[in-house]
């Protein structure tokens, strides 16, 4: 029977508990000024949580440093039954030597299945995320891993040394890396991507790329790179305000058309340099996955009626694989996706009266253009949808 979580959000407390039995504790102690010296008593107590088998501790916005960050590392050492850990040290001062530290806990944690590492904002450098992705390729039992080194000046050589982590990890299921404001450029993105193709059991992918150096090249080998993972059904890709041209677009919707199990796409191009033709090379291209079901998309707004019209094309070619005695049954779904996006477009925040003018004309058109003697109700078609949605944010 699993024990309750035990949750702590005070120093003192954390300090006079006796933990040593606890097998699944919340302790959140960010923001509290907390300096080496201070990370240090704190480890005399967590380096008795023998027992701990889920762990969720939070140091955000405090001032740990080399030395507080190694001690923290050699405690979790002991933790040798954690199966799930969640740690945030975001926005501390823990430095590239400072990783080492804290990293040295992965390889005694033989157990772990489950690990989120908070690290962003600590300026760990190139050889920071190398000592990071050598220490995690030693845990062989990682099935889902979230980690975030935003705004840590990693560069190409440092997500180079981060992709030891997905070395041969036939047993990853899930991986959300947020590589944001890095630096990153083509050899970044291509070394990623070939450590991704060792994940080929990986179902469930988020890669948070927005405001680095990737370029039409870049973007392509990155998604050549992701459409060998052949059991990927879930991508969510943001790479906003890099330097992706039509070009980019194109090729970024040419190689995913090939992950063919791909269920559920969300794919952020905002402030790059797409323009309509390459927004409508995109969705061609993407209108090849026949399993996919959900699309969010994130492009400029100018571009949002034109992307709406090109999915009407991408539902009428899901449509031609039905048989033609169930046509009246199709032309009932094909109207329901038309409302569907409208509904979902007209969402999007207005800010003026030309915008607005535009969802009036994309109403017009859904029901003039295809289904002038339709009546359509509101409450029938409203829980109805189960084969696609394309989303605008």
């Amino acid at each position: 029977m699993e024990q309750q979580k035990k949750y702590i959000y005070k120093i003192e407390d954390f300090l006079k508990s006796s933990l040593s039995s606890n097998t699944n504790l919340e302790i959140k102690l960010n923001s509290n000024q907390i300096s080496d010296s201070g990370a240090l008593g704190l480890c005399c107590v967590l380096a008795d949580l023998t027992n701990i088998q889920n762990l969720s501790f939070d140091l955000s916005f405090n001032q740990i440093g080399l030395k507080g960050a190694s001690g923290l590392g050699f405690a979790l050492a002991n933790c040798a039954n954690l199966y799930n850990l969640k740690l945030d040290l975001s926005n501390n001062l823990i430095g590239q030597q400072g990783i080492a530290g804290v990293c040295f806990f992965l390889s005694k944690c033989i157990k772990l299945s489950n690990l989120t590492l908070n690290l962003k904002k600590n300026k760990i450098l190139a050889q920071g995320a190398t000592y990071l992705g050598s220490n995690l390729a030693l845990c062989n039992n990682i099935q889902n891993i979230i980690l975030d080194l935003n705004h840590n000046e990693l560069g190409d050589d440092g997500v180079s040394g981060l992709g030891l982590a997905l070395a041969n990890k036939g047993s990853i299921l899930n991986v959300n890396f947020d590589l944001s404001f890095n630096l990153i450029g083509v050899n970044g993105v291509q070394s990623l991507g070939n450590a991704l193709t060792k994940c080929y059991n990986i179902q469930n992918l988020t890669l948070e790329l927005s405001y680095n150096q990737i370029s039409d090249e870049g973007s392509k080998t990155l998604a050549s790179m992701i459409a060998k993972c052949s059991n990927l059904q879930i991508l969510k890709l943001y790479m906003r305000n890099n330097q992706v041209s039509r070009q980019g677009a194109q090729e970024i919707g040419s190689q995913l058309s090939k992950c063919t199990n791909l269920k559920i796409l969300t794919l952020n191009l905002f402030d790059n340099n797409v323009d309509s033709q390459g927004a409508l090379n995109l969705c061609i291209a993407l209108a090849n996955l026949k399993k996919l079901y959900i699309l969010a998309f994130n492009l400029q707004q100018k571009l949002t009626l034109l992307i709406t019209k090109i999915f009407f094309q991408v539902i009428k070619n899901k449509q031609k694989t039905k048989k033609k005695k169930q046509n009246k049954k199709r032309n009932e779904k094909y109207f329901f996706y038309s409302i569907i996006l409208y509904r979902i477009n007209q969402n999007i925040f207005i800010t003026n009266q030309k915008e607005k003018l535009n969802h009036r004309i994309i109403q017009i058109q859904i029901k003039k253009e295809f289904y002038q003697d339709e009546q359509f109700d509101s409450q029938k078609y409203q829980f109805m949808i189960k084969n696609f949605v394309c989303m605008f944010y």
